[in-house]
């Protein structure tokens, strides 16, 4: 689920801000905390021990909506390229169509690409954050190490280094404040950089004597995964590395504090299995491991594991599974896959492919809404985007 064909004896050295918490970061609900689970105000997590299971059923704690994206000639999407949704826009990008601007409703309105070798333009899209106060969408280009900014209609504004190049490039980039942006870079450290010249203002680094990550070479052979050290929920920043035993909250205003321990820790580890950010909702805080093991001979492995942190009842469960009662079979989702995107507050987003849709369809697998907008699809069609709006 998480793949893509994209121990050290001591603690990393990790600073936390001595800013007092506030009510923008919430860790749990109510006056009290499960002390089996909550310390100090932080949770704590053991990746090697088994809790009890828990099954979700999307209806039960959200709303639903399906977003049939039109299909034109200047809006091909190939994939999970959204990046943006708000109550006016859905903003998604590939290479092939550069970047697909459509009404909150799937209708295309219009496309700008810019790739191509000159001043003005960018290598490829590697990631996309956009403003609507300022109206400026940046674009990350990992091969020219640079982030170049355009506004809504494509009309180029400015362009900067991001001062980091050869291995260890910036690899994703937000929407921090009205001045700066947050940014990951390969070697297990986010910064914060200016939004008008990429100057670095911040910076925390996950320090390690050994190469944390999932790659794995063994006779000639090498496997590779990835997955998403951050996500962005309301105005907070969620992060998790491979280096790191603990989950930070950071805050524009608040700072940084710490969210989640896990233990063992990571570089004590023979196998390690890393821990990383997922979903934040009202009630439940959502998140994974994936253990670094692959099976070169049955071609599998990377074991992963969702956990549930109930925020009302201060408990730790195993997500057994996360279902939509708009199949009428299976209906197991995964809502990890799309965390990337900037949604607004209590959101979450995944496409589904219309092929998918299409047989389910044929075969009487659907109901409610969904089905509805299956009948309308055909094979070739884009993807309907799933709107997830997580109950208070």
């Amino acid at each position: 689920m998480f793949c893509s064909c994209f121990g050290n004896n001591h603690k990393p050295k990790e600073q936390t801000s001595t800013e007092p918490a506030t009510d923008k970061i919430s860790i749990h609900e109510g006056n009290t905390a499960n002390e089996n689970f909550i310390k100090d105000n932080v949770w704590h997590l053991d990746v090697t021990k088994s809790y009890e299971k828990k099954t979700l059923y999307l209806q039960d704690i959200a709303e639903i909506e399906y977003v049939p994206i039109e299909t034109t000639e200047f809006s091909l999407w190939r994939g999970r390229e959204v990046y943006y949704i708000d109550d006016k826009y859905i903003i998604a990008a590939n290479d092939h169509c550069g970047v697909m601007v459509h009404a909150r409703n799937g209708k295309a309105l219009y496309n700008f690409n810019k790739k191509g070798n000159g001043p003005n333009e960018y290598k490829e899209i590697s990631d996309l954050c956009y403003d609507p106060k300022t109206n400026e969408v940046f674009i990350l280009s990992m091969l020219a190490c640079k982030i170049y900014v355009y506004d809504i209609n494509g009309n180029f504004k400015r362009s900067f280094n991001t001062g980091y190049t050869g291995k260890d490039r910036i690899y994703n980039i937000k929407i921090f404040n009205e001045k700066e942006l947050y940014a990951y870079v390969f070697d297990n450290t986010f910064v914060r950089i200016s939004r008008k010249d990429g100057k670095i203002i911040n910076k925390k680094h996950f320090k390690s004597t050994k190469e944390m990550n999932l790659s794995i070479n063994k006779d000639g052979f090498r496997a590779n995964s990835s997955a998403n050290t951050y996500i962005k929920s309301n105005e907070n920043f969620i992060l998790s590395t491979y280096a790191s035993d603990t989950t930070y909250i950071n805050h524009p205003e608040v700072g940084m504090k710490p969210f989640i321990a896990r233990v063992p820790s990571v570089h004590k580890m023979e196998t390690p299995i890393f821990f990383f950010p997922g979903i934040d909702t009202p009630h439940y805080y959502m998140a994974y491991t994936i253990k670094k093991e692959w099976d070169f001979k049955a071609n599998k492995g990377y074991p992963s594991q969702e956990y549930i942190f109930d925020k009302k009842h201060s408990q730790i469960y195993e997500l057994e599974a996360l279902i939509n009662k708009d199949y009428i079979k299976g209906g197991a989702t995964d809502l990890f896959g799309l965390n990337r995107a900037e949604v607004p507050a209590d959101y979450c987003i995944r496409t589904i492919k219309a092929e998918k849709l299409y047989q389910d369809y044929k075969e009487g697998n659907l109901r409610g809404k969904l089905k509805e907008v299956a009948a309308t699809l055909q094979e070739d069609d884009n993807p309907v985007l799933m709107i997830v709006k997580f109950k208070r």
